[in-house]
């Protein structure tokens, strides 16, 4: 299972929606990382350093809210 940890939303310059995607952890299995998804389609990021900073950057976001 993936633990959601929220979601981003990219916007044009001018206000105009590009894409919101969902975000989400898996820490066990194969599959174990960060998760974006949108639209049924998911890209998998290795649990790295890189990643694992990024996805707690957005996290502490959603978290602030």
């Amino acid at each position: 299972g993936a633990a959601a940890i929220g979601s981003v939303s990219f916007a044009r310059e001018d206000g105009g929606p590009i894409a919101t995607l969902d975000l989400s952890q898996v820490t066990q299995g194969a599959d174990a990382g960060f998760v974006a998804s949108r639209d049924g389609f998911h890209w998998t990021f290795a649990p790295g350093a890189a990643s694992k900073g990024s996805f707690a950057w957005v996290a502490a976001q959603v978290s602030a809210r």
